[in-house]
């Protein structure tokens, strides 16, 4: 597969995987605003303090993760099974110990399916997961100082909650996470199985794909086409990153990110 084809199909990917996640979060966010109002529903007295008995930071963190956890490691894996289509073309690709061809992405080395996990359990540990449940108290904090200004039921308070928290903002927050963590992850999954594809000689280098439009960043256009060797960085608006959309590099860099890396195959 050239890089066009792969470029293309890598738009195809992006799309499908980000309305998968993204609904995923979004139906969380929902649920959650939804549990949250229930609560104050039942709720007297309301005050300033209220949302620190309502909102349990530590339990809303571990449910959104669970769902991120699982969601992203599937895209990356299916990433990783995707760049090995140049090895599982070829003949002896079914004399090889590890193919399982009937088992759950049978056709993924034991190598890269490691490599993907190691990929996805440093991206879960990121301490910008955390801040995102700090975002959703600061949001429920705003409703609730506001209901209390307003002197609204307790009734309508739980409204505003499920909508604020739900649909409006849930669904925002939601979309943005979903596009930005999608690149990570699909990247991740490529990345892990273009150590295997060099090993066996397929594959050469790494090239940088970004998708042109108006909402490409300049640092990223500029990017666009560069190649390195498998195991190296690009450097990314200065900063060093072996894939686009890497956690390791700023909000700058990273949010929204819709760019790719492809393989460069030996000829």
């Amino acid at each position: 597969m050239g890089t066009t084809e792969q470029a293309l199909d890598w738009v195809r990917q992006h799309g499908v995987s980000e309305r998968s996640f993204g609904g995923a979060l979004e139906e969380f966010f929902k649920t959650q605003a939804n549990r949250i109002a229930r609560q104050a529903e039942n709720f007297h007295g309301l005050t300033p303090e209220t949302a620190r008995i309502l909102f349990h930071a530590d339990e809303e963190h571990d449910r959104m993760m669970g769902i991120v956890r699982r969601n992203l490691w599937y895209l990356a894996m299916q990433a990783a099974e995707e760049s090995l289509r140049p090895l599982t073309d070829s003949k002896s690709f079914t004399d090889e110990p590890w193919y399982k061809p009937d088992s759950y992405f049978g056709q993924v080395p034991d190598d890269v399916r490691q490599a993907v996990l190691a990929q996805m359990r440093e991206m879960s540990e990121q301490p910008y997961w955390r801040r995102i449940q700090d975002e959703v108290f600061s949001d429920l904090t705003a409703v609730i100082e506001q209901g209390i200004a307003d002197e609204i039921s307790l009734n309508a308070l739980a409204k505003r909650i499920r909508f604020e928290l739900g649909e409006q903002r849930g669904g925002k927050r939601a979309r943005l996470i979903a596009r930005t963590e999608t690149t990570g992850a699909l990247n991740a999954g490529h990345h892990a199985a273009m150590g295997h594809l060099a090993q066996s000689g397929i594959l050469t280098g790494k090239e940088w794909a970004s998708l042109l439009d108006n909402d490409t960043r300049q640092s990223h256009v500029d990017l666009n086409g560069q190649q390195v060797s498998a195991g190296a960085d690009f450097s990314v608006g200065g900063y060093a990153a072996p894939f686009p959309g890497h956690w390791s590099l700023p909000a700058a860099e990273r949010a929204n990110c819709r760019c790719t890396v492809l393989s460069v195959l030996a000829v």
